[in-house]
């Protein structure tokens, strides 16, 4: 009864603040499309099985990570079709997520058809859960570019070179300089940052990234795709 109550007080707070932002019909299409996805990439009964809700832990909070939030499907896709605006090859490329939480980016960017696809997450828990939808998302799609690591973003130095980095605010403005600086930092820099609600966009501008396509929907900024231009 009590993870019920739950579940229907943190949906109730979603929908509340999204009406809000970007008012109802926009907000409709989003749980339709949301709705869509879980079914089409195969991992519904993992959905309903996981624990609910889901926080980032204290540990890691303490360590500069930001609470968990899933991305939207309906923009997820968008802004990798914006991608392809901008010349990007995805058979051709490789894309990582930092923050993989549950899987969704990763699996999404495996459909779309990128040549590697990587997940970088902290927490175990979410980790396992990510697992576990992938596997059954490999089997449904035969699909085998998703690795995912476990470890904290901030000592991932990349061993190759990677096209895209996909943000959802995983963690504050000084761990995200540091990890983005490992990438610059790297043999080369990632032509692309496709950033969801980019509130630390300064810090993307401030290493040599330039916007280049902005999705907003009422009162509230989607996501920003930013190219390097140094």
């Amino acid at each position: 009864m009590f993870k019920t109550q739950t579940i229907l007080t943190t949906y109730f707070d979603y929908a509340k603040f999204s009406f809000k932002q970007r008012g109802f019909m926009q907000s409709l299409k989003i749980w339709i499309s949301e709705c869509y996805y879980i079914v089409l990439l195969g991992d519904f009964s993992v959905s309903l099985s996981e624990p609910f809700p889901q926080y980032t832990s204290t540990e890691y909070r303490a360590k500069g990570y930001l609470p968990y939030q899933a991305s939207y499907y309906k923009f997820l896709r968008k802004a990798l079709l914006d991608l392809l605006k901008l010349q990007l090859i995805p058979q051709q490329s490789t894309f990582i997520d930092i923050g993989a939480g549950k899987g969704k980016v990763v699996k999404f960017a495996s459909l779309f058809g990128f040549k590697k696809v990587i997940g970088i997450e902290i927490e175990e828990k979410f980790l396992r859960i990510a697992e576990k939808k992938i596997s059954l998302f490999k089997k449904k799609y035969n699909q085998n570019n998703i690795t995912l690591y476990k470890m904290d973003a901030v000592y991932y130095i990349p061993e190759e070179k990677i096209d895209v980095v996909f943000l959802y605010n995983p963690v504050r403005k000084k761990a995200l300089e540091l990890i983005l600086n490992n990438f610059i930092n790297s043999s080369v820099a990632p032509k692309f940052i496709v950033y969801l609600n980019p509130v630390a966009k300064k810090v993307i501008e401030a290493i040599g990234y330039s916007a280049k396509i902005s999705f907003t929907t009422g009162l509230y900024k989607e996501y920003t795709i930013f190219e390097y231009t140094k």
